[in-house]
């Protein structure tokens, strides 16, 4: 039997070699696949059995990626540098089978990344809890009517990127970026770019 495929997005080295070497200690049977300088293609992201993803993924399409690794029957576990919020119950949403936070100890990386590829969600108690409440919410915030793909634009606008960086990263047209810009303003009640950047980083979607 093939030895199960990780492949590591995540934008800092350190983290992918300490990843990396924890599972070559103790999961031989796991294969770390390190992502190529110029980016992943769709080929290695199809063929892996897992990918690890930092949450403030490097052009910030983290939901948008997670939403096409589920349409593609690949298997996600998020692993972030901020404690649960309602940002990691869309995620999960999104299409992400586990969410980590970086503080936990190796041996619940290990049993996470089980969990998932065995075809479980993992999740912590606190975030267990946010499902959980997410379900009865009545007055839900006003970016959780938005699209994945609009919100994160959101959060990159949010995050000091500029509209034409935003287009660029997400590989899209000006244009483009120019009409989610205004349907996230409508849904949101804003009128301005400075808006949304005010919104993000009052309501926390900020990296």
């Amino acid at each position: 039997m093939r030895p199960k495929r990780i492949l590591l997005l995540d934008p800092h080295r350190m983290v992918r070699e300490g990843i990396a070497s924890l599972l070559a200690r103790a999961r031989p049977d796991l294969h770390v696949v390190d992502p190529p300088k110029d980016g992943v293609t769709l080929a290695e992201v199809t063929t892996a059995d897992l990918v690890i993803v930092e949450r403030s993924h490097a052009d910030g399409s983290v939901l948008q990626l997670l939403t096409d690794l589920r349409r593609r029957h690949v298997r996600a576990l998020v692993l972030a540098g901020r404690p649960e919020d309602r940002g990691a119950v869309r995620m999960l949403r999104a299409g992400a089978d586990g969410y980590l936070t970086k503080d936990q100890p190796a041996t619940v990386l290990l049993e996470a990344i089980d969990t998932v590829l065995r075809g479980g969600r993992f999740v912590s108690p606190r975030l267990a809890e946010l499902l959980v409440e997410d379900l009865d919410r009545a007055d839900r915030d006003p970016h959780e009517s938005l699209s994945n793909r609009e919100h994160d634009i959101l959060v990159m606008l949010g995050n000091g990127r500029r509209p034409s960086c935003v287009a660029s990263s997400l590989h899209l047209s000006p244009s483009t970026v120019s009409t989610y810009i205004q349907r996230i303003k409508s849904k949101l009640g804003l009128d301005s770019v400075p808006g949304l950047v005010h919104y993000a980083v009052r309501t926390g979607l900020t990296e």
